[in-house]
């Protein structure tokens, strides 16, 4: 994966430099998503190839952790991010459901 951080200074985007983030086998989907509940939104990346989830941690600045890798279902093809559980109003940690292509199924993340 490519990623490009943009710094807007005083309206004016600008961009550091590129970085190669290694994820899985065939990523086919991103989606950005707090699972943290903190102000940096991490990066979910759908790996069709290897059936997983690369998870990378956003450590501020516009730079990520190392991937974790989440086994999902087989082929994911798309992922959306939100609260599924009951929690506190002021708890907006994220979850994520993964719609599976091949076995017709979808993945819960929480």
């Amino acid at each position: 994966m490519l990623m490009l951080a943009n710094s807007n200074a005083a309206g004016v985007p600008v961009f550091g430099p590129l970085q190669l983030v290694p994820t899985g086998v065939h990523p086919v989907a991103i989606q950005p998503f707090n699972p943290d509940n903190d102000k940096d939104l991490d990066v979910v990346v759908l790996n069709q190839g290897s059936s997983s989830m690369s998870v990378l941690p956003n450590q501020g600045f516009g730079t990520f952790a190392t991937a974790v890798t989440v086994n999902v279902g087989e082929e994911p093809a798309a992922v959306v991010a939100g609260s599924l559980l009951d929690r506190d109003p002021l708890d907006r940690r994220q979850d994520l459901v993964v719609v599976n292509r091949a076995g017709g199924s979808v993945s819960v993340v929480v």
